[in-house]
């Protein structure tokens, strides 16, 4: 049987995390697309850009209050089809994100299927590593996507490619400046103060994006085997592009 992205990604039930850097907006909205006819709800503990435009979908803002008051309404309105919701908007390109506990709720009260979540920043880099309060992911999240971009390999290690580059070169081993290599990408999925920290027991699975070329996909695949070589913590590595009609590139197992 073939395995399509959501399955790769055990992304279509329960509250599911992302975190880590490299088209986490993207993926969500993807996922959320491929699952259009279900009931999935799309929200973020922190700051959040709105999603793309391509994937139609109402948009709840508000407070606490406000937005338990809509729950029940939106839950009969869209029982089978993709919902945002947020804090009030900060300004036009940007949301405010939702208490953890808050998003929990709201996945129980909207009725929903599988809640997506944005857990983290990135600032639109390729890599990242942990601040001292992230990821700031839900109570009831049990599946967290930590996600990274195999365009970071080749790169010089600074803040074009990372959000927070010194964090990332103390995770990974690399002097600030030097050439980033698969074997970082893998120590960043591996690594103490890596995309692991915070974590505790939940399940995880790995998302290297941006796999668009030949060698694209040669480079993801080596850091694939590394992280598989170097944990048990993984039963599979994903390599997608969502630039692709067919977003999974390769599933690699352990």
């Amino acid at each position: 049987m073939q395995v399509g992205l959501i399955d790769a990604l055990a992304a279509d039930e329960g509250v599911v995390c992302l975190i880590g850097a490299g088209g986490k907006k993207t993926t969500m909205a993807r996922l959320a697309w491929l699952q259009r006819d279900r009931a999935v709800g799309l929200s973020s503990t922190v700051f959040c850009a709105p999603l793309p435009d391509w994937l139609p979908h109402p948009v709840l803002t508000g407070d606490a209050d406000q937005l338990a008051a809509r729950a029940p309404a939106t839950a009969r309105a869209y029982p089978a089809s993709p919902v945002a919701f947020y804090g009030a908007p900060e300004r036009a390109d940007r949301h405010t994100g939702l208490a953890p506990e808050l998003i929990d709720r709201l996945h129980h009260g909207l009725h929903r299927r599988v809640t997506l979540v944005k857990a983290d920043g990135a600032r639109m880099r390729r890599i990242k590593a942990p601040g001292d309060n992230e990821p700031l992911l839900t109570p009831g999240c049990q599946r967290v996507i930590a996600v990274l971009s195999i365009k970071a390999v080749g790169r010089p290690l600074d803040h074009r490619v990372a959000h927070r580059p010194e964090r990332v070169s103390e995770a990974v081993d690399l002097e600030p400046g030097g050439i980033i290599g698969p074997e970082h990408l893998a120590r960043l999925l591996t690594g103490r103060g890596g995309l692991m920290r915070g974590l505790g027991g939940r399940r995880v699975t790995p998302l290297i994006n941006m796999v668009d070329s030949d060698t694209d996909r040669a480079r993801a695949r080596r850091v694939a085997e590394r992280v598989l070589e170097n944990t048990e913590r993984f039963d599979r590595v994903v390599l997608a592009s969502m630039r692709r009609e067919q977003a999974l590139v390769e599933l690699i197992r352990a």
